[in-house]
C-alpha cells in the first residue's frame, strides 16, 4: 500500500512540474499573438491610408472631371475615419490604446467613410474646389 502512495505522489509531482513549465509558454504565446495582431492591423491601416492618398494625388493632378474608384479593406479594429484639411486619418484600437494613422495630401480633400471593418469601394472625384471621397 505504501508503494502505491509513493507512485501517486511522484506522479502528482511530475504533473505539477510539467504544468509549471507549460503555463509560462502559454502566456508568452497569447501575449505575442496579441502583439502580432496589433502590428498587422496597423500595417493594414497604413496601407489603406497610403492607397487613398495616392489616388487623391492622382485625381488632383488630373483635375476636374477626373474620378476613380478603389477597393480598400479596413482592419477589424478601425474606430474612426477622418477626411479633411489635406489629411486622411484612421484611428485604430490596439492593446496599448488608440493609434492614429495619418497621410497628408497636396489637395484639399473632403468626404466621409464609415468606420466599419471590411471591404469598402471608394469613389474619389475632382471637383472645382476640392477632391471628394465617398463610398460607392
Amino acid at each position: 500500500m505504501r508503494q502505491k502512495a509513493q507512485v501517486s505522489m511522484e506522479y502528482l509531482m511530475v504533473i505539477g512540474f510539467a504544468l509549471l513549465m507549460v503555463i509560462p509558454v502559454i502566456l508568452v504565446f497569447f501575449t505575442q499573438t496579441e502583439t502580432i495582431k496589433d502590428s498587422v492591423n496597423l500595417n493594414q491601416a497604413r496601407t489603406v491610408a497610403r492607397e487613398i492618398a495616392e489616388n487623391v494625388e492622382t485625381v488632383a493632378y488630373l483635375g476636374k472631371p477626373a474620378m476613380t474608384t478603389i477597393k480598400v479593406t479596413f482592419p477589424d479594429t478601425v474606430k474612426k475615419v477622418t477626411i479633411g484639411n489635406r489629411e486622411i486619418s484612421l484611428q485604430i484600437e490596439t492593446a496599448g490604446g488608440l493609434s492614429d494613422i495619418f497621410e497628408t495630401v497636396s489637395a484639399n480633400v473632403s468626404g466621409t467613410i464609415a468606420p466599419v471593418s471590411g471591404i469598402h469601394h471608394l469613389t474619389i472625384e475632382a471637383t472645382s474646389s476640392n477632391i471628394t471621397i465617398a463610398e460607392s
